[in-house]
């Protein structure tokens, strides 16, 4: 069985800011979240989501993302706006080792 991670859009606080932007849900049980930006915010602690890679376009990102490891969230499912597309394939294998 192959795994695949949904990102949704969601008003994730990160910093001061609790903008709506995409995240990857990391367990549907418990609706945790990690955020996705285009800036790397945390050289140490992050997954890049290349757009180069083949799985890339089933996310919907537009460019190169980062999934923000140093931060979980655990979402209201009222909150969650949309889903916005999937990490999928090889590259979400590559997430769920990186998710240890």
């Amino acid at each position: 069985m192959s795994v695949e991670y949904q990102i949704v859009l969601y008003p994730f606080p990160l910093g001061h800011a609790r903008y709506n932007r995409p995240c990857v849900v990391i367990d549907k049980n418990t609706n945790d979240l990690m955020a996705i930006t285009t800036k790397r915010y945390d050289k140490f602690n992050f997954f890049v989501l290349r757009d180069d890679h083949p799985d890339f376009p089933a996310t919907k990102l537009q460019a190169t993302s980062y999934v923000i490891g140093a931060t979980i969230a655990r979402a209201d499912p009222a909150e969650m706006l949309r889903p916005v597309g999937v990490v999928s394939g090889q590259l979400a294998k590559d997430f769920a080792d990186w998710l240890g």
